[in-house]
């Protein structure tokens, strides 16, 4: 009888283990499964919220711009296009760090205030566990302004964008948007190593995305 009861014992022990084991995998693939769809949410949130912040953003107050043309010369032909590499330099460098999260470079483009949200940017898609990869589908210039001292500059544009969102734990496609147009305005400040861009206001809706990852 002992034997039988031991038996009894070890197999209904093995039994509940075994059902145990069972319940959390099951329960370790939904929470997986759900927690994407969630990070998702919260990136494409965490993104909304950027672009309002930067079309609430107060303008830089800029005095005696005065507006430069190509047709002006040489020199306005030079200023224009050091103002059009500064701000690409900007998308180039935005485009790397919302893919690698190493914001360490972002002092090479941004200065100030811009500088400033791009960090705190960052920071937020390190917490999601998730990185953007960006495409800029086209890029036009509408006006160029720089200050009587050549210290600061405004520059108005409208670029087109798409993004796509990737979970850092597993590359796997979170959401994505289509290409969506950004009227936007640029000012600049000239420092030792060129133009920076110091803050950039955003018209126009944030983009509209799609989440990918679904709880199953």
């Amino acid at each position: 009888m002992k034997i039988r009861r031991h038996i009894y014992t070890c197999f209904y022990a093995t039994s509940i283990a075994l059902l145990l084991n069972s319940c959390k995998s099951l329960e370790s693939k939904k929470v997986n499964t759900d927690t994407s769809e969630k990070i998702a949410s919260r990136t494409t949130a965490t993104l909304a919220t950027s672009f309002a912040s930067s079309q609430a953003a107060a303008q830089t107050s800029q005095q005696n711009l005065i507006t430069i043309k190509p047709e002006d010369g040489a020199e306005a032909e030079k200023k224009i296009d050091e103002l059009k590499n500064a701000i690409k330099n900007a998308d180039d460098i935005d485009r790397e760090v919302n893919q690698s999260l190493n914001s360490d470079v972002l002092s090479k483009a941004y200065t100030g205030e811009e500088l400033q949200k791009k960090q705190k940017l960052v920071s937020e898609l390190k917490s999601h566990q998730t990185y953007i990869y960006s495409k800029l589908q086209k890029q036009v210039f509408h006006n160029f302004q720089i200050s009587s001292d050549g210290s600061t500059a405004k520059v108005d544009l409208t670029e087109t964008w798409s993004h796509k969102i990737f979970s850092v734990k597993s590359n796997q496609l979170l959401a994505k948007s289509p290409p969506f147009d950004v009227p936007q305005t640029n000012y600049l400040q000239k420092t030792k190593s060129g133009w920076l861009v110091s803050n950039t206001v955003f018209s126009g809706a944030p983009p509209a995305f799609k989440i990918i990852a679904k709880a199953q």
